[in-house]
């Protein structure tokens, strides 16, 4: 992880980096088939692998083989009944993270294994403590919509209901957000945590509430859609503007709307901005292309809808 790091952040020699990543993987193939090693540190080693290769071995699609991975590994997990070798807040992550998979890969499917495991954390706050109830940033309900996209017409009155939670918590998330701002009597790290929590939660909303428009769009020509498809966009330029200043360890979560509100939205509204954003978040990585992941996510969308 060092070398893979130092190869694109520093700029030194990339051979040994990628030289030391084919050496991992040959023992990651390994372990991955011992029996005697913990389905923890079956995960760590996999978590550990996927930063290498996002570092080293840039990608243009947003699909994960390491993401479908961890989805195995929880599905061994809970049916192995090891689940509880894992800490419910890990679960809640790893659940968080198959679910966005499941959002683009076909290959990644959420049965009852994946419930199981949810509801093993369900006891924890998703993002902070807090005063608001945000029901449509829950892993469990983008999950539930995960499925819905899949044959969005059999479940097109579920889509719309999903679609109409998530419209009243933006509205809820963007007031709380502003009262934590403009918050200056409250200590500093409280502060600062509140509005990571709010944001993280509010750019889970803006992933799937344009995504969910997109897929409505579809099946009602109402020129409505088309307007609150422009104000999730709108939205999300704010919101990514906000966390400039808070990146990289604050905003590691941007990206991943920014490419699902670019694939979602019509008339290449507002496309300039989306990309410079984009860009200027490239910059944490060198060498990745969000724009261009952003692309292919608008065929995948194509494909997972039924090519719709």
């Amino acid at each position: 992880m060092i070398v893979s790091y130092r190869a694109t952040q520093c700029n030194q020699p990339r051979v040994e980096a990628l030289t030391r990543y084919g050496a991992a993987m040959k023992v990651f193939r390994t372990s991955l088939n011992d029996t005697n090693q913990s389905i923890l540190q079956k995960i760590f080693t996999v978590i550990n692998i996927a930063l290498c290769q996002q570092w080293i071995n840039l990608t243009r699609q947003e699909t994960s083989t390491h993401r479908e991975i961890l989805a195995h590994l929880l599905q061994t997990a809970v049916v192995s009944k090891k689940l509880g070798e894992i800490r419910p807040e890990f679960v809640n992550g790893l659940c968080q993270i198959i679910t966005w998979e499941s959002m683009v890969n076909p290959r990644v499917k959420l049965g009852p294994w994946f419930w199981e495991a949810l509801r093993s954390c369900s006891h924890l706050r998703p993002h902070v403590r807090r005063e608001e109830d945000l029901p449509s940033s829950e892993v469990g309900v983008h999950a539930v919509a995960s499925l819905y996209l899949r044959e969005p017409e059999r479940y097109l009155d579920q889509l719309k209901d999903i679609y109409s939670l998530i419209q009243k918590d933006q509205l809820k998330i963007r007031r709380v957000i502003e009262q934590w701002t403009k918050a200056t009597d409250i200590d500093t790290m409280l502060r600062v945590s509140s509005q990571f929590g709010y944001r993280f939660g509010y750019g889970l909303m803006l992933s799937l509430g344009p995504r969910i428009n997109r897929c409505l769009r579809r099946f009602d020509k109402d020129p409505a859609l088309v307007l609150e498809s422009y104000e999730f966009c709108d939205q999300a330029i704010v919101l990514g503007r906000q966390c400039l200043r808070v990146r990289p360890f604050g905003a590691g979560f941007v990206p991943t709307y920014l490419k699902s509100v670019w694939a979602s939205t019509p008339d290449e509204y507002r496309y300039p901005e989306l990309q410079i954003l984009m860009e200027e978040f490239e910059k944490d990585f060198r060498g990745v292309g969000y724009v261009e992941q952003a692309e292919w996510i608008r065929t995948q969308f194509d494909t997972m809808e039924g090519g719709l």
